[in-house]
């Protein structure tokens, strides 16, 4: 698979293999489970030198075990603290910091941190507010409409776009408002709401929870019927492609310059979002990653890695997987991790 991608190899840890396991800025971070040696711990590892920090304590139940890690800024990993309903920090000392504790009750279960610049984004059960990061004030919140509620949502650029879906109970039917609003001018500057559709939360390992991904300055929004592009300036539907012969449940996707990737029933294939023209498809192969270049599939029964050019559809090799039970290959912040404690780029 190295040769295939012509990946040049960086170091091989087992503690890759953690359940926290992220690439921020450049720099591993993770969690220690314990589960063999009754150890508990952060570690922060960057890429450039490979140096390896280990954050522990006595006090194993102090850290925010339970959460994962939303960013590493400054040498400090930052959490939303689920049950607690606010944010913590962790910095190398070991020194483990709350935040917005007097809005514990506004916030009711912290889901996702989010920073940009000196304001931190927390997105939770009742709504996403906008903190800043200095004096922990409340600087902009929205309230869902319905208690609870969690979709989509990703600072794009200087914009924090995210969603809700809401019932109409009259109409006995449910829409999506998304919502953008602008994190430098501090205001909101527009809603689109979709009729009769309802937000597909995107769930995949090693990408942030609940994740909304922008291409060529549009917002991609996956829903329960169509794929939606949206202006991310205006908010205006740029394009719609129905998932009619397309959607399976959960599937794994990316969109890349006007391009949809992803399979239909182990057929993969590239739609141009713009006109929801098929360009290219592979039968007998399953969409699992997007690595530069390539599509990364595999053959229905797990016993093939399948190189596709992303451009052409061609297939550029065909790997024997060492299992054919579970995959082994992901692709983490632009890096490649194989067999799960092998990281190469």
């Amino acid at each position: 698979m190295a040769k295939a991608l012509h990946l040049r190899f960086i170091n091989t840890d087992p503690e890759y293999e953690s359940p926290y396991f992220k690439i921020l800025n450049d720099t591993i971070v993770g969690f220690h489970t314990g589960s063999i040696d009754n150890k508990e711990y952060y570690f922060v590892q960057s890429i450039k030198n490979l140096k390896f920090n280990v954050i522990t304590g006595n006090d194993s139940l102090r850290y925010p075990s339970i959460s994962p890690i939303d960013a590493f800024r400054n040498g400090r990993l930052y959490f939303g603290r689920y049950g607690r309903s606010t944010m913590q920090t962790l910095d190398l000392d070991e020194n483990l910091t709350d935040y917005f504790r007097k809005y514990q009750d506004t916030l009711s279960y912290v889901n996702k941190v989010m920073l940009y610049k000196n304001m931190a984004v927390i997105t939770s059960m009742t709504g996403v507010y906008v903190f800043d990061l200095k004096s922990q004030k409340l600087i902009w919140k929205y309230r869902y409409t319905e208690i609870v509620n969690n979709g989509m949502n990703g600072v794009l650029g200087n914009k924090l776009v995210f969603t809700e879906t809401v019932s109409d109970t009259i109409k006995r039917s449910v829409y999506t408002n998304v919502i953008c609003f602008d994190l430098d001018k501090l205001k909101r500057t527009w809603v689109r709401t979709l009729n009769h559709s309802i937000t597909y939360v995107y769930a995949k390992k090693y990408v942030p929870r609940d994740q909304l991904y922008s291409d060529n300055n549009e917002a991609i929004i996956p829903q329960g019927d169509a794929c939606y592009r949206l202006d991310l300036n205006t908010g205006s539907v740029k394009g719609k492609l129905l998932w009619s012969g397309y959607f399976r449940n959960d599937p794994r996707y990316t969109v890349e310059n006007g391009r949809l990737y992803l399979d239909n029933q182990f057929t993969l294939v590239c739609i141009d979002l713009n006109t929801g023209k098929k360009i290219w498809q592979v039968k007998n192969a399953a969409y699992w990653e997007f690595y530069k270049n390539y599509v990364i599939a595999c053959t229905p029964d797990l016993k093939f890695y399948l190189i596709v050019n992303k451009t052409t559809g061609k297939i550029e090799s065909k790997i024997p997987k060492p299992d054919s039970y579970t995959m082994d290959f992901d692709v983490v912040s632009n890096y490649v991790l194989i067999k799960h404690e092998s990281l190469y780029k």
